[in-house]
């Protein structure tokens, strides 16, 4: 006689344990996202109208039928007041990246390939002192003109 479960899961569907991980993951959201919004205590139509997304899309990021791109699980999660891996907990790495807001200057971070890491991609005309200390924060190098104090 064949267990149910067995038929569900079967180890060799899977690349190992990154790939397991990831479909457990995608099976809790759902819940996740009804829990989240029960604590925000508001509906989809209230998370659509502060996302400014539409009312059908946040209806299957909710049902798990679409993934939720980086971009919009950022915006919902500040929605919800919570962390985006409360809502998919395998997306860790965008945990307290901050949302671009219109008075910012053009930047994108997104998560890298390391754990703890993220892409930074700014365009903006700055001081040429303030981009001397941005890069040498980069490099972990000390600018010259803090070598000679």
């Amino acid at each position: 006689m064949t267990n149910e479960h067995e038929e569900i899961y079967d180890p060799e569907v899977f690349d190992g344990p990154e790939q397991h991980d990831q479909v457990i993951s995608d099976l809790l959201v759902p819940q996740l996202f009804r829990k989240a919004l029960e604590e925000a205590d508001i509906n989809q139509s209230e998370l659509a109208r502060r996302t400014r997304l539409s009312r059908d899309a946040i209806s299957r990021y909710a049902t798990g039928r679409t993934r939720i791109p980086d971009s919009k699980l950022l915006i919902i999660a500040e929605a919800l007041g919570t962390k985006p891996s409360r809502i998919v907990p395998k997306r860790k790495s965008l945990d307290g990246i901050p949302l671009r807001r219109p008075e910012d200057p053009d930047f994108t971070i997104r998560p890298a390939g390391k754990p703890g890491m993220v892409r930074l991609e700014i365009s903006a005309d700055i001081e040429l002192e303030i981009a001397t200390q941005i890069v040498a924060m980069m490099t972990k190098k000390i600018p010259r003109n803090e070598e000679a104090g």
